[in-house]
């Protein structure tokens, strides 16, 4: 088996939910290896590698922001002050308005992995394209579940490219799940977004219109509370909270987070997601999540636990209204009600707990196949 005993590596990443994915990885390799780690100074991955600084530290991994051009000139050896990494590991970005990564000009440059942490129809093209619309690919792109793998083969995806790890953060979701203490009111409904940018190319409509989809479906008494992705700007927290306000349906929660926050749905209580990767740690830490893709074609829907029957998706309001009723509904003696029902389905539904090593893994049969090394990136303590 190969090993990474020694190398010189290279994380950089650019969104939150690779920094995410990606961090057990980087704390993992640690051990035996010389890790370097870069975050896009716009990018919300800094924010997520920023709050484990401190984990960072003590396992000696530099980390430092950079900026996308000082990047790309450090890959192509325009720094006076360089050193040497085996392979550089990197998530994925997809391309948007007012939205982008350099992962596929460092990918042109730089023997690479990059790990995919969620599959999206409207996204996979994206993040793997240049400006030019012009498709381009790292070394070995390693995927979440062998539904993107299936999906991104019919795309036109070179199989021996791809490679199914899982999601290495979702090693850890039980027994986070285990010592998280309830949070919500009982009619609280915890409601996560999707980046809005993000979710117009996929729906046709943004974020504040399915919060009215969402509050025109709610039982009498309840009210949101609302998580907005971390990739949208305060200009756009402050649209869904003023949305929030003028139709009374409850508030935009801007202190805890919205990865923190599915943790502490109760037992007895729910979650709404329309396609963030929230959605799939809810499930895997054991909480019923409701997805809501409106005007979509069910048969375009991509979210991995709608396909697999572990979470309840509706396509509309009338949907969404009977789940709630049904939520609500005491069933006859010997039958499964809603909830039994999905819980029932969840069990089926787990991470195995190997996603990190292989990734690991992953990482060392391409350092096995650069046995030069050489690639040289910015020292951190330099730049």
């Amino acid at each position: 088996m190969a090993s990474t005993r020694g190398a010189k590596i290279c994380f950089y990443v650019t969104d939150a939910g690779p920094a995410t994915a990606l961090l057990p990885v980087m704390l993992a390799l640690c051990k035996n290896n010389q890790i370097t780690v870069y975050a896009d100074e716009e990018g919300k991955g800094r924010n997520v590698l920023e709050a484990s600084e401190a984990r960072l530290t003590s396992a000696n991994i530099p980390f430092r922001t950079i900026s996308k051009d000082n990047m790309v000139m450090a890959a192509n050896n325009e720094q006076k002050l360089i050193d040497r990494a085996q392979l550089l590991v990197t998530g994925t970005t997809p391309r948007q308005k007012n939205h982008y990564g350099i992962e596929t000009n460092l990918w042109q440059i730089l023997p690479s992995v990059a790990l995919l942490d969620k599959y999206t129809a409207t996204e996979s093209q994206a993040r793997f394209a240049d400006a030019h619309g012009l498709r381009i690919l790292p070394k070995r792109i390693l995927l979440p579940n062998v539904m993107a793998q299936n999906r991104m083969k019919a795309e036109g995806f070179p199989t021996e490219k791809m490679r199914i790890t899982g999601r290495p953060d979702h090693d850890g979701i039980a027994e986070r799940a285990s010592k998280a203490t309830s949070f919500f009111d009982e009619y609280e409904l915890p409601v996560f977004l999707s980046g809005e940018q993000a979710t117009i190319d996929r729906y046709g409509i943004g974020n504040s219109e399915i919060l009215e989809i969402i509050s025109n479906s709610l039982p009498i008494h309840n009210a949101m509370r609302v998580f907005a992705h971390p990739k949208d700007e305060k200009t756009m927290w402050d649209e869904y909270s003023r949305k929030l306000n003028s139709m009374d349906a409850g508030v935009l929660d801007r202190e805890l987070k919205g990865d923190e926050a599915v943790f502490r749905i109760s037992s007895e209580g729910y979650g709404l997601f329309t396609f963030s990767g929230i959605g799939e740690t809810g499930t895997l830490a054991g909480k019923l999540m409701i997805s809501i893709q409106p005007k979509m074609d069910p048969a375009k829907d991509d979210v991995i636990t709608n396909i697999l029957g572990v979470t309840p998706v509706g396509f509309n309001e009338k949907d969404l209204t009977f789940f709630m009723n049904q939520l609500m509904e005491k069933c006859p003696h010997g039958e499964l009600s809603f909830r039994e029902f999905y819980a029932n389905a969840r069990t089926l539904y787990k991470a195995d707990g190997k996603a990190t090593q292989r990734t690991i893994d992953a990482i060392a049969e391409e350092i096995e196949a650069e046995p030069g090394g050489g690639l040289l990136l910015p020292k951190i303590s330099k730049i």
